[in-house]
């Protein structure tokens, strides 16, 4: 088939086209074709194709030129660095022969985003299993998702599908409602930072959290539910309670002390004089 004599469809086609005999012989080549391996018309496809003397490894040439069968499959041609969709057709031709019709899809760069995208997954879900906070993904009717396995330590869980099983509201929130005002605020604005609140281990024992989170959205907008981490903040809560019951302690004991017990600031001025102080001094 001459280039010339060639439907005016194939030539406008982006997808590279070409026709062989039952020798391997190319008979035709559209524009596109051409322009990614050269004119080959006349010559062997997979010395053309492939830059190879023999068959190319991925060619259906017994299914499509015996059976009479389609085939599709994606291919990567080394020499051009490209990979295709190749889908190999039989044609029957007016004198009885068959030829076999191939198209090359270009999807190069659509495998490239696919490696992207699998490599950024990869590198997501390392960091989702290796992070030392807990992480998670929630629905918005109050059940987890996913979670970390910092998060199933955290609360104390071994089993991960124990813990999907729970409740929100009631199986981890100290107090249900706050998990409604959780999802008030986050719906709200679209995210929270450094929420605190209590939930409780499998334990019972209450633990401190910080939650950051914002919403996950379907496709038309609609809210699907959470995700985000989580803090413990039960070791900083503790010792901001010993401390308070410290410094507790020392006021009461100053103020309560029979001596004179006074101190200033640098400037001079008072900032501790207790009942001792008052009754010596009569201030």
């Amino acid at each position: 088939m001459k280039k010339e004599n060639a439907p005016k469809l194939l030539e406008a086609l982006e997808d590279g086209i070409y026709i062989i005999k039952k020798d391997y012989t190319i008979e035709y080549m559209n524009t596109a074709m051409m322009n990614l391996f050269g004119d080959g018309i006349g010559g062997k496809c997979y010395e053309v194709i492939n830059r190879r003397d023999t068959p190319c490894q991925w060619c259906n040439y017994e299914n499509v030129f015996h059976h009479k069968e389609t085939h599709s499959e994606e291919v990567y041609i080394e020499w051009l660095d490209r990979s295709f969709k190749v889908i190999e057709i039989p044609v029957d031709n007016r004198d009885g022969t068959t030829s076999k019709l191939s198209i090359y899809k270009d999807i190069t760069r659509k495998k490239e985003q696919e490696a992207k995208l699998k490599s950024s997954k990869e590198d997501y879900r390392r960091l989702f299993e290796n992070v030392g906070c807990g992480v998670f993904q929630s629905s918005r009717e109050g059940r987890f998702l996913d979670v970390n396995p910092a998060l199933l330590k955290m609360l104390g869980y071994n089993d991960k599908e124990e813990f999907l099983a729970l409740d929100l509201a009631t199986d981890l929130y100290l107090r249900p409602e706050d998990r409604q005002r959780y999802m008030e605020i986050i719906e709200e604005k679209g995210r929270v930072l450094d929420y605190e609140m209590e939930w409780k281990r499998k334990d019972g024992s209450i633990m401190q959290v910080l939650l950051t989170g914002h919403i996950r959205c379907g496709a038309h907008g609609q809210v699907l539910g959470y995700e985000g981490i989580v803090v413990d903040q039960s070791h900083r809560k503790r010792m901001e309670n010993k401390m308070k019951e410290a410094y507790d302690f020392l006021d009461k004991t100053i103020l309560c002390s029979p001596n004179a017990i006074m101190a200033t600031d640098l400037k001079g001025d008072v900032i501790i004089w207790n009942q001792g102080a008052e009754e010596i001094f009569d201030y």
